[in-house]
C-alpha cells in the first residue's frame, strides 16, 4: 500500500510542469477567442432603389369618407331622427295599456317583513315605520283620468301625493295642470304593486302597500 502510494505521488510531481504548460496553453487560447474583433459591414450598399410609399394612410382614409359623407348630408337624416326620438321619449316616456277602472277594489301588497325589520338599527326601524308615501298611477292620455289625478294631488298640499302616467303626454300634462310628472318606465312599479287598472292610489309603509282601484267619479 505504501509503495502505491508513493508511485501516485511521484506520478503528480512528474505530471506538475506539463499540467501547468497546458493550462498556460489553454488560457492563451482562451485570450485569443476572447479578442475583442472589428464589425463586419455586412451590407455596404443598397440592394435595389428606394421608393416612397403613395398609400393613404387608413385613419385618413377613414376621416376623408367622413367629412365626404357629413358633404352630402348623409348624417342630417340620422341626427334629425335621432333628435325626434329623444323629444318622443321626453314627452312620453313609457305607454303601458291598462284599461279604467270599473269598480273600487283593494289589495295589499306585503313589503318588509317582521325579520326584515327587526334586522334594522332600531333608528332607522322606527322611521320607516312612521313613514308613509301616496302614489297615483293614471292614464294622461285619458283627459279624464288626468284631471282627477290632478285635482287629487292638489287637494291637500300637507300631504304631498306623486303623480305617475302609464301612458300619455308628460309635458303637456306638466304645462297644463303645473304639476310634475313621473313616469313608470318599464311598468316597474305596475308591476310591484299588482296594478290591473286605472287610475290606482297607492299608499305605500314599510310594511305593507295599500293599493285601491278608484273609477272615475269615485270618492276617496
Amino acid at each position: 500500500m505504501k509503495a502505491a502510494l508513493a508511485f501516485l505521488l511521484l506520478s503528480l510531481v512528474a505530471a506538475g510542469p506539463a499540467a501547468s504548460q497546458c493550462m498556460g496553453n489553454a488560457s492563451a487560447t482562451q485570450r485569443g477567442v476572447l479578442k475583442a474583433q472589428k464589425p463586419v459591414l455586412l451590407l455596404a450598399q443598397s440592394v435595389g432603389p428606394a421608393v416612397v410609399a403613395t398609400e393613404m394612410d387608413l385613419s385618413d382614409l377613414l376621416m376623408q369618407r367622413v367629412r365626404e359623407a357629413a358633404r352630402l348630408g348623409l348624417f342630417s337624416r340620422e341626427i334629425n331622427k335621432t333628435r325626434t326620438k329623444i323629444k318622443e321619449i321626453a314627452r312620453e316616456p313609457v305607454s303601458l295599456s291598462l284599461p279604467p277602472a270599473i269598480k273600487e277594489k283593494t289589495h295589499r301588497v306585503p313589503m318588509m317583513s317582521e325579520e326584515n325589520l327587526k334586522e334594522l338599527s332600531p333608528e332607522l326601524r322606527e322611521h320607516l315605520l312612521r313613514e308613509s308615501r301616496h302614489y297615483v298611477f293614471f292614464d294622461a292620455s285619458r283627459e279624464e283620468e288626468a284631471a282627477w289625478a290632478a285635482t287629487l294631488a292638489s287637494e291637500n298640499p300637507s300631504a304631498p301625493v306623486r303623480l305617475i302616467a302609464t301612458r300619455g303626454d308628460r309635458i303637456a300634462f306638466e304645462k297644463r295642470h303645473g304639476l310634475a310628472l313621473f313616469a313608470d318606465q318599464g311598468g316597474v312599479y305596475v308591476r310591484r304593486f299588482a296594478i290591473d287598472a286605472l287610475p290606482s292610489v297607492v299608499t305605500l309603509t314599510a310594511r305593507e302597500a295599500l293599493v285601491t282601484t278608484y273609477p272615475i267619479g269615485g270618492a276617496l
